[in-house]
């Protein structure tokens, strides 16, 4: 009985709405348009909102995108920025030392970018020798001493040009250097490099007392090389009994990995 009650409640109401279309199309009264308007504008309201919900969507992603490739643009200028903090720091700390050695000491000295490194990538030579971007135009000649910013000293010019010097690293194994030893008996020997990486001390007799531990400076025998700069530190010694020299080690007191500015000894 209900579903037959419900059926014709349906009907009549499609039976009404049907009339208020018939009449709004041929025209009728005032309140016949308000009511009919009462009854379709809430689908139309509802209708516009989807709609305007839908086109609010879109402008919402397109901005979140367009957000998010700016943030990525903005990151990588971080990026950079940072890079370049990194270096100028290294770089303030490099000159600060510099400055504090050569305050110590009455040397004259030119500073120097290091713009190339030989053999960067080829492991097995022995000479990764260093070039930089001062020369003959700047006062530079062969066999002027090179230091680090802690007044360790990394080799010296083997070669000038106008614009830049060749320099050989003291570890590199054609690069020698008169030196002289920390011990009682302050020995005088040669030291060259040792297959790039570490220095060998040549022409020690073997009545003269070396220890492990004791420091390498350079002896001042060499006209353009100041005495009494730092070179290495033995951390080998043997003496055989046949032989004339002792054979004697010591570890570079610099990394080549961490040489972008040099110092270039003029001697006064």
């Amino acid at each position: 009985m209900s579903i037959l009650g419900d059926r014709k409640k349906f009907r009549l109401i499609l039976a009404v709405f049907g009339l208020l279309i018939f009449l709004n199309v041929i025209g009728f009264s005032s309140w016949g348009r308000r009511l009919f308007s009462q009854i379709i504008n809430p689908g139309a309201k509802i209708i516009r909102e989807s709609s305007s919900g839908l086109t609010d969507e879109k402008k919402t992603r397109s901005s979140l995108l367009e957000e998010i490739s700016l943030l990525e643009e903005e990151k990588q200028l971080n990026e950079v920025d940072l890079a370049k903090f990194y270096s100028l720091e290294e770089e303030n700390a490099q000159l600060r030392g510099y400055l504090n050695f050569f305050n110590e000491r009455s040397f004259r000295y030119i500073l120097a970018n290091v713009v190339w490194q030989e053999n960067l990538l080829n492991f097995s030579h022995y000479n990764q020798n260093i070039v930089i971007d001062k020369g003959g135009r700047d006062g530079l000649r062969e066999g002027l001493a090179i230091v680090s910013e802690t007044g360790v000293i990394i080799g010296k010019i083997i070669e000038v040009e106008d614009k830049s010097s060749r320099v050989c690293l003291i570890n590199n194994n054609f690069c020698k250097m008169a030196v002289s030893l920390s011990n009682s008996t302050k020995s005088i020997g040669l030291a060259e490099g040792d297959l790039g990486l570490s220095i060998k001390v040549n022409f020690v007799s073997q009545n003269e007392v070396v220890n492990v531990g004791d420091r390498i400076i350079t002896s001042g025998l060499e006209r353009d090389i100041p005495r009494g700069l730092a070179v290495g530190k033995i951390n080998y010694v043997n003496q055989e009994v046949n032989d004339v020299w002792q054979d004697i080690n010591a570890e570079a007191l610099f990394s080549i990995n961490n040489l972008s500015i040099v110092a270039v000894i003029i001697p006064e």
